[in-house]
């Protein structure tokens, strides 16, 4: 803690002995959702523009090796068998689970991806070296992908370059990019209509072109009755995972440091108020 008024912080995976061992400090997972890891292709240039590649990526996830980077080994501070909607949303179901959850099969999505026309076109991924979150799913969903066979080139840059070329839409030989793995909070992923990367009308980066999706999507605003909207999102994440705008990839609870003569810490989206000292 650097002073007084950097009462709370994220803990890294690393810093985790240090904060544990220090009495002064105390450490709690925050916000109840979560953050879930997710892989978001490029839907506008090879190898990802083809969804029976995106859909054979599925067959061989294996949600902990991502989670357990990141988190950690204690079974506590993960979640795998992770759809497309945050565990503690509503809207979470089984529907179509089952690509996600039985064991991953390398040798048989490697043959799928051979059979899809996968030519050894170079796949760019793309990761921040300064957000470790980030990096640490990069890593591992480099390595993932060479295992299926694919011509990976890992690419490190600071996040803020990062950012602005996530916007490019040319091709890799261009500067461009063909997915990057980042961790969203499950408070962004609950629903059809406030979870970004589900939008398929070809606008936000990684640009999926999904018609039914968003057709789906329509359909959930519209509807009033709580159990259709259930409905309803059951058949938009069976339609994700045909589409696949973005690939699962399970969820982690990250722990936050706090002086521990804190109390009335709010759980949920981080607040600063209501904070007091223990007498």
């Amino acid at each position: 803690m650097k002073g007084e008024q950097d009462w709370l912080s994220t803990i890294t995976l690393d810093l985790l002995p240090l904060i544990k061992a220090n009495r002064s400090v105390a450490a709690e997972a925050l916000d109840p959702s979560g953050r879930m890891v997710t892989m978001r292709p490029n839907h506008l240039h090879p190898p990802f523009n083809n969804p029976r590649i995106r859909r054979a990526l599925l067959r061989a996830v294996n949600q902990s090796d991502f989670v357990v980077a990141i988190a950690g080994d204690d079974p506590s501070m993960w979640r795998v068998g992770v759809g497309i909607f945050a565990p503690s949303s509503p809207m979470a179901s089984d529907a179509g689970m089952d690509i996600l959850t039985g064991p991953p099969d390398i040798t048989a999505a490697r043959a799928e991806i051979v059979a899809a026309g996968y030519a050894g076109e170079r796949v760019v991924v793309v990761a921040p070296s300064d957000i470790e979150d980030f990096r640490r799913a990069a890593e591992v969903g480099a390595d993932w992908l060479r295992k299926l066979g694919m011509n990976v080139d890992y690419q490190l840059s600071d996040s803020g370059t990062l950012t602005q070329r996530r916007e490019k839409k040319v091709p890799v030989d261009q500067g461009g990019w063909s997915c990057y793995f980042l961790t969203i909070s499950g408070m962004d992923m609950i629903d059809p209509a406030g979870t970004n990367f589900l939008r398929g009308n070809a606008r936000y980066m990684g640009w999926p072109d999904c018609p039914l999706i968003e057709t789906l999507r329509d359909a959930w605003l519209d509807a009033t009755d709580p159990e259709q909207r259930k409905q309803i999102a059951r058949e938009v994440q069976r339609q994700a995972f045909t589409d696949v705008p973005y690939v699962p990839l399970g969820l982690y609870r990250p722990l936050s440091a706090t002086r521990a003569d804190l109390q009335d810490i709010p759980h949920g989206f981080p607040i600063f108020w209501g904070v007091s000292r223990r007498a």
